[in-house]
């Protein structure tokens, strides 16, 4: 993990009172729940996979999206 992460997950462990430890169960807690509620809507509502599978085409509109595009893709 990059220092910078984990700077920045001891401070904000700090401003909430709890471990890193206990920050990073948390997180991976809420992405395993937002995970099963994606497969639960994608199994009531199939036809709405097709969004999950097409990747994001992105569109530069000024110079400045043009330049963090081509940075970052």
């Amino acid at each position: 993990v990059p220092e910078e992460t984990v700077k920045k997950a001891k401070h904000l462990a700090r401003l909430r009172g709890t471990s890193v430890s206990a920050l990073f169960a948390d997180s991976v807690d809420k992405l395993d729940h937002r995970s099963e509620r994606t497969r639960e809507l994608l199994h009531r509502h199939p036809r709405l996979r097709k969004l999950f599978d097409t990747p994001l085409e992105l569109e530069a509109f000024d110079e400045r999206s043009a330049a963090i595009l081509k940075k970052h893709g």
